[in-house]
């Protein structure tokens, strides 16, 4: 009897030092603080406040305003770089091929962009705007090998306690 019970708390002291070292687990107590204090150093001496104080000159009540350069207006002098013009085609080196337009102004596409395909059956993630799911927890944290030492724990002294007291 006495060496059942003897059992059942080494079970009991060996669940509670699994919980302790658990991976993802708090550590036991907190972290230890230096013995001997970092040397302080002296604070240093104040310096006698000036005899006169400076003048204070008042701010100004309102700011200037700021005049942003006109968007619509040119410059009146020449740009630095010249204004973007459509390219022109190079003469034809043949008298049989036809000459090429100008290309329009306007947004750009590809010529091979091919259409949106449709969106795939079931809950694929999208790049759409909002906020994103939150990740799954990882497996085989802390809280889960604390638990399941607890379990196969407790199912060990269970057993043995049945042994004993059979």
């Amino acid at each position: 009897m006495k060496m059942g019970f003897q059992f059942v708390m080494f079970l009991a002291l060996f669940a509670t030092s699994c919980m302790a070292q658990a991976p993802g687990a708090a550590p036991a107590q907190p972290p230890s603080t230096p013995a001997v204090p970092p040397p302080s150093t002296p604070p240093p001496a104040a310096s006698p406040p000036p005899a006169t104080p400076p003048p204070a000159t008042p701010p100004p009540a309102t700011p200037p305003p700021a005049t942003p350069p006109p968007a619509s207006t040119p410059p009146s002098s020449p740009p630095s770089q010249p204004p973007a013009s459509p390219p022109t085609s190079p003469p034809p080196s043949s008298p049989s091929s036809p000459p090429t337009a100008p290309p329009k102004e306007g947004p750009i596409s590809p010529p091979t962009s091919s259409p949106p395909s449709p969106p795939p059956e079931g809950n694929v993630p999208t790049s759409s705007p909002g906020p994103s799911p939150p990740p799954p927890p990882p497996e085989g944290n802390g809280a889960a090998s604390v638990s399941r030492g607890m379990m196969v724990g407790g199912a060990v002294a269970g057993a043995f306690l049945a042994m004993i007291f059979a």
